[in-house]
């Protein structure tokens, strides 16, 4: 069983230090593993009250599984049968967390808290977004041009105020929206073709602090969205809900991108954006001359009519 506990000491010992220094005054502990543990604890009498580990009664209680030498024939006070075979690793893991932050004694929280949600809870409502955190460090991990990452995303954003009042978006909206243009080109990294692609399944599959899952799947949407035809199939995939939505802001992070489409040092001046019945209104100033805004926001159009969306320029 040591060993099982050295193993996840060696897990534990990256993060061990800053947890050292920050402390605890009352650790909670929520799973399948801490719950039993506390259950046979109490069975025994090893605590007093219900719900809570000791690191005395821990090691009592290691003892008694150790004593049981067999996982078939791992039988507690306290435990169900269904987990007498995971419980000892469950324990020899416990008995690492322990030992690593220097825990006294822990109490059970009846609910399954798992990482997303303790992100969520630890840091939307900070001065700190965890999800601040890990788009900085996906555009270092990629070598995102942040230059033009910016002026996308403040693009983006005067393009969003234009149009929030009329299509019924918030700030949450919003934000999404200047997430995305920031990490609009992490595909890059892989292969400048079909790099809308590619970013949009780094997004989708990579282990994001702070996202939940239908956070990323949307991110990784308007990123797969942002060029090129409109990725009908992965809109569609989205929870119904969503789509509307996510429709808005995929069409809006796509103009910004086409108004940065030069790479210019600065964000360039807007036309005016108006919207009726879903179709949006782009006016140029006027010109005999075709310019490479004007090609490509007919290369747009096209796109446009094809997903059944309508742009209108004049």
């Amino acid at each position: 069983m040591r060993k099982a506990e050295l193993a996840a000491l060696s897990e534990l010992a990256n993060i061990q230090r800053p947890y050292l220094k920050l402390g605890w005054e009352d650790p909670v502990g929520s799973s399948g593993t801490i719950k039993a543990a506390a259950s046979v604890l109490h069975s025994y009498g090893d605590t007093l009250q219900e719900g809570l580990i000791t690191r005395a009664g821990l090691k009592k209680l290691r003892e008694r599984i150790i004593k049981c030498k067999h996982l078939d024939k791992v039988a507690l006070e306290g435990l169900k049968t269904d987990r007498a075979r995971v419980f000892p690793a469950g324990i020899a893991i416990l008995s690492a967390v322990f030992e690593a932050f220097d825990i006294e004694q822990m109490r059970f929280a009846d609910g399954a808290l798992r990482e997303g949600v303790l992100y969520d809870m630890a840091g939307r409502n900070s001065a700190e977004d965890s999800r601040l955190k890990t788009l900085a460090f996906l555009k270092r991990c990629y070598d995102v041009d942040t230059r033009q990452a910016d002026n996308v995303a403040e693009t983006a954003e005067r393009l969003f105020f234009q149009l929030k009042e009329d299509w019924q978006l918030n700030d949450n909206h919003r934000r999404y929206l200047c997430w995305a243009s920031e990490v609009h080109e992490v595909g890059l990294a892989i292969s400048h073709s079909q790099f809308h692609r590619h970013g949009a399944y780094l997004l989708e599959h990579s282990d994001l602090s702070g996202f939940s899952r239908p956070e990323q799947r949307l991110l990784a949407f308007l990123v797969r969205a942002h060029r090129r035809k409109f990725p009908i199939k992965e809109w569609q995939a989205l929870p119904a809900s969503q789509q509307a939505n996510a429709a808005k802001l995929a069409r809006l992070l796509r103009l910004a991108v086409l108004f940065n489409h030069s790479r210019p040092e600065t964000p360039p001046e807007l036309p005016r954006l108006a919207c009726k019945n879903d179709t949006l209104y782009i006016s140029l100033d006027a010109s005999d001359e075709p310019t490479l805004l004007s090609t490509d926001l007919e290369q747009e159009q096209a796109f446009m009519k094809a997903a059944g969306f309508s742009l209108q320029l004049s």
